[in-house]
């Protein structure tokens, strides 16, 4: 085996090799760069910044595929070959796609740059996230897209194909805003990429865009096991409707886990909560774990009647299964009073030893903090 790691170290040259200081297990493949294969031992991500060193990764794959078991996660960086960017850059701890606006986002940013106020207030947390990490196999994908990117599809498209060549079991997908689920339908109907998809997120879907959500639901099948979404519209009882005719989440019998993110904790904005429950407590028993992302700013915000709604859903019969309702904090409340309020809120639960709080950050000051 020495020998021939031998012979592909001499194949296959690297031109530049970066060490993060603060992440020394990623590495960044620009256009410009090869990598040895024995020092992808070294890394647990590989970062490619646009479309040539994507081929160039390619060709090292097929030539080399033992590389496959070396790679725990791979990041296919389109915000950077979007906006032009051929430097270094590296996998960064991000928050989720549905932050309110302004927040900086500190993925696929080159390392110089994070210390420049001025990139950190011209970059937007808007991206797009494929994250694949079971370390069996070439196991890791992140895309991230930018809201004025000029193509930020094809891109998205080009890659997925090319990792669909592989042997990639694609086990996790989350798709923020701007990103093109049509196409992305369109790509899975065409390939078998998806079929051991077990983990779904939409962080933040338009109403004009559930019915490709749906679509991505019914490829998968009932074999997805957690699912999140965070709905950015109102629900009027027209669109409730709408939805009702458009979108079955009941198809996935099998998931265990269910998360939601409440953006805008308004009684109007909060009707699809209760529907999407609904829906997966008349068909799923073994419904295990339920997460709400949650940020409030007074306690007579819990009051709506929507909350009541889902109140009631978690109090029903059929989710014998259910060991854990949790609810983060987004900010709003301070941590205690947040609590306070949600362990009167839901008491029921509190009495089944259901009910979790916990405190993750505030999302509107950039604050991450680990449960």
């Amino acid at each position: 085996m020495a020998s021939s790691l031998a012979v592909e170290l001499i194949n296959h040259i690297m031109e530049y090799l970066y060490y993060d200081p603060d992440a020394l297990r990623a590495c960044s493949l620009t256009s410009r760069m090869w990598l040895f294969p024995s020092q992808l031992q070294l890394f647990n991500s590989v970062t490619l910044t646009d479309l040539r060193s994507l081929r160039k990764f390619g060709d090292l794959m097929r030539t080399s595929p033992r590389i496959a078991k070396l790679v725990r996660e791979l990041c296919i960086d389109a915000h950077a070959a979007s906006l032009g960017r051929d430097s270094q850059t590296w996998v960064r701890s991000v928050a989720p796609a549905c932050l309110l606006p302004r927040r900086a986002a500190y993925a696929a940013v080159p390392l110089r740059e994070l210390e420049r106020s001025s990139s950190r207030r011209r970059l937007s947390p808007e991206h797009t996230h494929v994250h694949v990490c079971d370390g069996s196999a070439l196991s890791g994908g992140q895309f991230s897209t930018h809201p004025n990117a000029r193509s930020p599809g094809v891109f998205l498209s080009k890659a997925l194909k090319a990792l669909s060549g592989f042997a990639l079991r694609l086990t996790g997908l989350t798709i923020g805003p701007f990103c093109p689920l049509k196409d992305i339908c369109r790509l899975f109907r065409h390939t078998r990429i998806h079929t051991h998809l077990r983990r779904v997120e939409f962080p933040r879907v338009d109403y004009q865009e559930v019915p490709a959500v749906d679509t991505l639901l019914a490829l998968i099948g009932p074999d997805l096991l957690h699912f999140k979404i965070g709905c950015a519209f109102e629900c009027p009882p027209s669109v409730l409707e709408w939805l009702s005719d458009n979108v079955d989440f009941s198809r996935n019998t099998r998931l265990r886990s269910l998360e939601f993110t409440v953006i805008d904790n308004r009684s109007e904005a909060m009707g699809w909560i209760p529907f999407i429950l609904s829906q997966v407590a008349s068909t799923n028993t073994r419904l295990s774990r339920i997460v709400f992302n949650v940020s409030i700013l007074f306690d007579t915000q819990m009051q709506h009647s929507e909350w009541q709604k889902i109140e009631a859903i978690l109090s029903y019969a059929r989710l014998w299964a259910l060991t854990e309702v949790i609810f983060v904090r987004r900010g709003g409340l301070d941590m205690e009073s947040f609590r306070w309020v949600m362990r009167n809120r839901f008491a029921e639960l509190e009495v089944r030893n259901l009910l979790h709080v916990q405190d993750g950050g505030d999302w509107t000051k950039g604050e991450r903090v680990r449960p």
